[in-house]
């Protein structure tokens, strides 16, 4: 995983496990940003939080990071491993 996206990943972490609603991507970036995790360089990172955020959910399943509860909003997935 690229250092980038790397850093994207672990401020929706963040981001995510703090707030008690859901969030769209460009809502987590808006949050990352005000609390200095990241420091985007593109010109739309709301768009590479969504893409990070979808592949993460698509490779990792009922494991990922993230749960996507409705269209185009996450929260942190608390699974427990079994």
């Amino acid at each position: 995983m690229s250092r980038g996206r790397q850093n994207f990943k672990l401020a929706a972490i963040v981001v995510l496990q703090k707030s008690s609603v859901l969030l769209t991507p460009k809502e987590i970036v808006n949050r990352a940003i005000e609390e200095n995790l990241i420091k985007p360089k593109g010109n739309t990172p709301g768009a590479s939080m969504r893409g990070m955020l979808s592949k993460e959910t698509i490779k990792h399943g009922k494991q990922s990071n993230f749960k996507r509860i409705q269209k185009g909003k996450y929260t942190i997935n608390n699974y427990e491993q079994k």
